[in-house]
């Protein structure tokens, strides 16, 4: 049995290894290439350059996508960046300057996973949970972890972990007695909540204007289109058509006008692909200590540094699982992924604090 496991995971290792020297190769190749001009040279090696052309970029590509046709990002976005995403926020939701960070990380994370799963599962079949709030359970599970990473020593001070807990504790009230409500605002705002993560993870002055220079942008468009500047291109019969009609009606339950269910689902899908740019990118870039963005290769072992390799395995099993249910299973893909969104939603509040640097 053994020799077993050691033979599976030196095949995981080849794998992972074969995978990441081609998406080198492959990124070396096209840098070589566009690098040869001098303008695009400097544009790469300057985050606020680089960083604002690649989003502004995604915002060209995304923005009609949502508009037009939400439903291939509702399904596309979660099931190639979805769980990849949520991983990553966990990988910088505290310090990760701690000594202790990969022990701590790693137990940390097995934790919770174990923990999220089986409440997930619990409430998913209607077990002794069926009374709660759907929306309750993530924001109680935000406290516990808050509360493991102060007595785990990854630096978060005894007032961020008050503060995050009373934040929790006040969402929990407002999913107890409002969930349909709650839902739609947590969904909406967690996507918010990483241009807040991104601005306190920056590290000097060039990054901070990226970071508050995107929020604003983030925060313009949210205003144009609740206020009917895309609602010429809208039609919310297609709502139907594309059974996103439910999904659309959740985010904005207060209302009973098909037209604004369609503007905050354009809304809810287009931030939801700019909240996985800036777990993805955004934030890990602002501490780089070179000019230039980490290789595929180096990027690894900056992920096996924060979780651990064996960690890291379990990550991607857990991905690959979810995945699998998305592709096979919709509904229960589909059913999982919101209620781990909820949860990650409640993470992303609860932690704000610990950034603030409260002492």
């Amino acid at each position: 049995m053994t020799d077993m496991i050691l033979k599976l995971n030196y095949r995981i290792d080849q794998n992972i290894d074969a995978l990441i020297k081609l998406l080198d190769e492959v990124r070396q190749s096209f840098l070589r290439l566009a690098l040869k001009n001098q303008v695009l040279r400097k544009l790469y090696s300057n985050y606020l350059f680089r960083t604002m052309t690649g989003l502004m970029t995604l915002i060209a590509i995304i923005f009609p996508i949502s508009i037009l046709r939400p439903d291939i990002l509702l399904v596309m976005g979660p099931l190639i960046f979805g769980y990849p995403h949520m991983i990553a926020s966990f990988r910088y939701l505290v310090d990760r300057k701690d000594s202790l960070r990969t022990k701590n990380r790693s137990v940390l994370f097995l934790i919770f996973s174990g923990f999220s799963i089986l409440t997930i599962l619990i409430y998913n079949y209607e077990l002794f949970l069926s009374w709660m709030s759907f929306g309750v359970w993530p924001q109680l599970l935000s406290i516990f972890v808050l509360v493991l990473v102060f007595y785990l020593n990854l630096s978060i001070s005894r007032k961020s972990m008050v503060l995050g807990t009373i934040l929790a504790l006040g969402f929990c009230v407002f999913a107890w007695q409002e969930p349909l409500l709650y839902a739609g605002a947590i969904l909406m705002l967690h996507n918010f909540m990483a241009f807040f993560h991104w601005i306190l993870n920056c590290q000097n002055r060039s990054q901070r204007q990226a970071a508050v220079i995107s929020t604003l942008g983030f925060f313009v468009i949210h205003i144009l289109v609740l206020f009917g500047a895309v609602d010429v291109w809208l039609d919310p019969l297609l709502l139907n058509q594309w059974r996103v009609e439910n999904t659309a009606w959740f985010l904005a339950s207060w209302s009973e006008d098909p037209l604004v269910w369609y503007r905050w689902l354009v809304l809810y899908t287009f931030g939801l692909s700019i909240h996985y740019f800036i777990w993805l990118r955004a934030i890990p870039e602002t501490e780089l200590k070179s000019i230039a963005p980490l290789s595929f290769r180096l990027s690894l072992k900056e992920w096996q540094k924060d979780m651990g390799p064996s960690t890291l395995k379990i990550i991607l099993l857990i991905c690959v699982i979810g995945i699998g249910l998305w592709l096979f299973h919709y509904e229960t893909g589909k059913s999982l992924y919101f209620q781990i969104a909820l949860l990650h939603g409640a993470l992303e509040i609860a932690f704000l604090p610990s950034k603030i640097n409260l002492t």
